[in-house]
């Protein structure tokens, strides 16, 4: 947030409250959601572990992928790639 900030020539804590009232979405939500599409992305794509994909994804761990990909989509991440693949 501080670049973006001093990129808008913005105090940090005000470029985030623009963010959100332009967006409906905090920055954190925004990057978190980007990076989840790219996982989906990749899982119907492609071969690559789940590991390899969390890690592209820009997820700091397996764990925080898997919890991420569960709680926001309301499946595994395998099965997610089932599902594409099947349909």
């Amino acid at each position: 947030m501080a670049d973006l900030g001093a990129a808008l020539r913005l105090h940090p804590k005000y470029a985030m409250t623009v963010f959100k009232r332009r967006t409906g979405r905090s920055v954190r939500r925004y990057v978190l959601d980007l990076r989840l599409a790219h996982a989906q992305r990749l899982l119907a794509a492609g071969n690559r572990s789940v590991l390899e994909i969390a890690m592209a994804s820009g997820f700091g761990s397996l764990a925080a992928f898997y919890a991420a990909f569960r709680r926001d989509l309301g499946e595994r991440p395998l099965a997610y790639r089932r599902r594409m693949r099947q349909s």
